[in-house]
């Protein structure tokens, strides 16, 4: 047998309860600095102008480097980047990065427990199990409804597919049909890919004149597959695209997805938790009969990403979509009011996701989120109104959330000469860097975008915004 003599044990790692106050007390006067810096510092900034000390990749130091030149280059290395966290921010859809939710990930990243099996940590996967019950119930879910967080909408979506597919379809998936529109995010698609599915097992319905997908193309295509030997199985539908915010027709696709057995995903990743608005129930009205939704909090409630959910109607879909045994895992419970997360979800260890909804909520209360997305309501209202009155401005999406599109039109122009002008037109906007705006193609027209979603941003921003698209349609009207 080996003799050991003792094993010296290295200790740097394990900071000491003063030396963590001592590290998080380096860092906080940078964070405060960056936060009183935020409202005018440039809502994004050119990656061309990124210094080549960031350019070039680098080794691992191999010994200890000094923390505040560690920390000063982590700030540095925030620029060029899109400002994300900027009230100027209104590309894409915002994100928030609620400086609470941060708070959260401090604790459970330092308590660093264990929460896809109950035995492992009961109290605090019995919080998580309240949060995903705030959502069920936001969207009109029944009791045996369920969910959990996922990395983002993306993953959501996938998850969405592979449950269907293990509820509804026998191992041959080679004649399954998915639907979705042509204003679907990209993840559907990819989410298909990865499921299992070809490309072109995913039917793409075209959209109307107000980018909803076509229910009766959708009918029509559905029996034309049936009829030549294919199993349609799956619609995925939206409640907030991506490029104009637009709401599919949720209650005229659920009859159809009731009528021909169908599973009905909605992709809200975007636009679900306008449901706690009165305005966004009566936009997103027959949500609740969906097999599956898709929820991003950090979109609708301003948290960090890396904050999605899904939820489903029934939790025994997701259960018989991912429950596997194994004999070094402690029992699994039987009880409704308790889950083992890794028996619904495809992960045993990941991040306390839920804790960056709970505490926010706790600190802030319910309605406090819900006056931030009333006033994104009427953000985009007062943008749409000012805008729209400029005689040279196409509205292209017209806000049914937070989202609008337009274009500057002028007669004579060839549609190529059009998506030139409106090119440099979204150049000019961007230019000062006080805000971002974003950019899509609709039905080969090159439109402009803003959405307002971040918790940052308010009338003031949205004014100038305003101002600068109505300065330059000028200019370019002369």
């Amino acid at each position: 047998m080996t003799q050991y003599n003792d094993i010296p044990a290295p200790d740097s790692l394990e900071l000491s309860p003063e030396q963590l106050a001592a590290r998080i007390n380096e860092l906080l006067p940078l964070l405060q600095q960056y936060f009183r810096d935020l409202p005018d510092a440039p809502a994004w900034e050119s990656p061309e102008s990124v210094s080549t000390q960031f350019a070039t990749p680098s080794r691992a130091p191999d010994q200890p480097q000094n923390s505040s030149d560690v920390f000063g280059e982590l700030f540095a290395r925030l620029s060029p980047s899109y400002t994300t966290s900027s009230p100027g921010y209104m590309a894409y859809v915002p994100g928030g990065g609620l400086p609470d939710s941060a708070i959260a990930d401090l604790f459970s990243n330092l308590t660093n427990r264990f929460i896809t099996v109950w035995h492992a940590a009961p109290a605090l996967i019995r919080l998580e199990i309240d949060c995903i019950n705030w959502f069920t119930d936001m969207v009109g879910y029944p009791s045996e409804a369920s969910g959990y967080f996922t990395t983002g909408g993306s993953m959501a979506n996938w998850s969405s597919v592979l449950t269907a597919r293990r509820n509804l379809l026998e191992a041959d998936i080679s004649n399954a049909r998915i639907y979705t529109s042509d204003q679907a995010h990209h993840s559907v698609l990819k989410a298909a890919i990865m499921a299992g599915f070809h490309e072109s097992q995913v039917a793409v319905i075209e959209s109307n004149d107000r980018q909803q997908i076509s229910v009766r193309s959708l009918s029509d295509q559905i029996h034309r597959d049936r009829e030549g030997g294919l199993t349609p199985f799956y619609i995925c539908a939206h409640a907030g695209t991506t490029n104009t915010g637009a709401v599919d027709p949720l209650n005229e696709l659920s009859a159809l997805a009731k009528s021909e057995g169908l599973w009905l995903h909605i992709d809200a990743a975007y636009g679900g938790f306008f449901m706690m608005t009165h305005r966004g129930q009566r936009q997103l009205s027959g949500i609740n009969e969906a097999d599956s939704i898709t929820l991003d909090p950090h979109k609708g409630l301003f948290l960090p990403y890396g904050t999605g959910c899904l939820l489903v109607k029934n939790r025994k879909t997701l259960e018989k979509a991912h429950h596997i045994d194994a004999d070094y895992l402690p029992p699994m419970q039987e009880d409704n009011d308790r889950i083992d997360f890794c028996q619904t979800t495809p992960e045993l260890s990941r991040d306390f996701r839920g804790l960056r909804v709970w505490l926010p909520v706790q600190l802030h209360g319910w309605q406090t989120f819900r006056d931030y997305l009333n006033e994104k309501l009427d953000l985009i209202e007062f943008a749409y109104d000012r805008i729209s009155q400029h005689p040279n401005i196409e509205i292209v999406g017209e806000p049914s959330l937070s989202a609008l599109a337009f274009r500057y039109t002028k007669t004579g122009l060839s549609e190529d000469a059009l998506n030139n002008l409106n090119k440099e037109l979204h150049e000019d906007l961007v230019a000062s860097r006080r805000f971002l705006l974003s950019h899509t193609m609709l039905k080969g027209k090159y439109v402009i975008r803003i959405c307002i979603l971040c918790f940052r941003t308010h009338q003031a921003q949205v004014s100038f915004c305003a101002d600068e698209i109505l300065r330059i349609a000028h200019q370019l009207k002369d």
